[in-house]
């Protein structure tokens, strides 16, 4: 067993590396805006911009305002865009549906399960 010193101890303490939280980048009245407490710790603290730019939708907002796109071709590309997530959806139902397996007895025989009033 090794017995350090007092010194020696606190020595040892100041080597660690101190961990960032996300408060000691906030940079007050700029939401976009991040500042850095000390160097080291200049590439966590881009990575936070680099997020927060992401999260704002600058970029994409950029991206859109390329080119011009008439309003039809917007709501053309709405439609197909509903159309296929309601696909998604239906697909993803069915393949629920078609796992399980209903039967229903009754004494008579005559009626059967049936659907709910919101599925029909």
């Amino acid at each position: 067993m090794v017995c350090l010193t007092k010194k020696e101890d606190m020595n040892r303490k100041k080597n660690f590396k101190k961990r960032w939280s996300k408060q000691d980048f906030i940079c007050k009245g700029k939401p976009l805006g991040v500042s850095i407490p000390a160097p080291e710790a200049f590439e966590k603290g881009l990575r936070m911009w680099k997020k927060q730019v992401k999260e704002s939708g600058v970029i994409q907002e950029l991206k859109d305002k390329r080119e011009y796109v008439k309003p039809s071709a917007k709501r053309r590309k709405q439609k197909a865009d509903a159309i296929r997530k309601q696909q998604y959806r239906t697909a993803i139902e069915n393949r629920y549906w078609d796992k399980h397996c209903w039967s229903v007895l009754t004494k008579d025989m005559t009626s059967g399960p049936t659907l709910p009033t919101s599925l029909q």
